[in-house]
């Protein structure tokens, strides 16, 4: 996954270019991602999930990136999935990378995710959360993972977006 070409398409301001010149843009970015999932399923077919102690924090985390990233390939994110979860009980992965991929699965299966990572905007444009598995006691969870409250993740992802943002989960996941 190359960051700077995934970034290109955002002025220094935070604001978006205009859509008809982003639209090369986000090519590159499909290809990029095509050759990144190709190359992470070449590595995860030889080796396995590539943990801590093989290529260090920063290598275990541009693989997680790779494929948190990996959309196109919902296969992909279930198997890492999977290889990450037994790694992480023993500190050979990141708890929170996994808590990550597994609402990005779930959300990804038309399941509700559990920690109330991913959001998207709502008919009025304002972002709030995929359906959440347990609303009422997602903050445990998170929690649990080392993560602030789904309200500071809410308020953050306003000041990251430029938007409004609720912590109410929408109530069924979008018409595809």
């Amino acid at each position: 996954m190359n960051r700077a070409l995934r970034d290109a398409p955002i002025r220094a301001d935070g604001s978006a270019i205009h859509p008809d010149s982003a639209l090369p843009l986000v090519r590159a970015v499909q290809e990029s991602d095509a050759d990144s999932i190709a190359f992470l399923n070449r590595v995860i077919d030889e080796h396995g999930w590539p943990t801590i102690d093989i290529i260090g924090r920063d290598g275990a985390e541009a693989a997680w990136l790779l494929v948190q990233h990996a959309d196109p390939a919902p296969e992909l994110q279930r198997h890492a999935l999977d290889l990450m979860q037994p790694l992480a009980a023993r500190g050979q992965a990141s708890v929170t990378n996994v808590a990550y991929l597994t609402d990005r699965v779930r959300v990804a299966q038309r399941r509700p995710q559990l920690y109330g990572t991913q959001f998207r905007p709502d008919a009025d444009g304002v972002q709030r959360p995929y359906p959440i598995e347990d609303a009422t006691h997602v903050d445990t969870l998170r929690t649990a993972v080392g993560w602030p409250s789904i309200a500071t993740y809410a308020r953050q992802l306003e000041s990251a977006v430029g938007g409004r943002a609720r912590t109410e989960p929408l109530e069924v996941f979008p018409a595809r």
